[in-house]
């Protein structure tokens, strides 16, 4: 991030709760995708934190949610996601206008809806972001089945 120093390094992040849990779940993970409309920031959570977070930026926009102290990646966060990332990332914004144009009669069909489509949403946010990661990236990648 321009103008901005980091108190870690990168490659100080630790990847060990994602190795874990792309062991543990291979068939059912457990992930999730919140998106904050006021803020225009998305979260992509792929381990349940233990701990408070904090957003490690790897560019003006994008940056990794880890551990306060464990320093253990546990998603994403993307800044200016509707503004900046979807027009950027047409496989991601497909599936999102997808989810807010599709004729949804009640909040229960938009969230059974939703939760069937969010595992391709994570897939695609990953897939736009893992090689701009780095070593980390492609754990991530990894474990939302995303080959290397």
């Amino acid at each position: 991030m321009a103008g901005v120093e980091q108190i870690i390094e990168t490659r100080e992040l630790k990847t060990t709760h994602l190795n874990q849990e792309r062991k543990a779940n291979k068939i059912h993970p457990t992930f999730s995708f919140r998106y904050d409309d006021r803020a225009d920031s998305a979260l992509v959570l792929l381990v349940q934190p233990q701990e408070g977070l904090i957003v490690h930026y790897i560019d003006d926009h994008i940056g990794f949610l880890h551990e306060e102290n464990s320093l253990e990646i546990v998603g994403l966060r993307i800044d200016a996601f509707a503004r900046k990332f979807l027009p950027a990332n047409q496989n991601v914004q497909h599936l999102w206008l997808d989810i807010k144009h599709d004729k949804v009669s009640d909040f229960g069909q938009l969230t059974v809806m939703f939760e069937r489509i969010q595992p391709q949403v994570i897939q695609e946010v990953v897939r736009a972001t893992w090689k701009m990661l780095g070593e980390q990236g492609s754990e991530l990648a990894s474990l939302v089945g995303i080959s290397r």
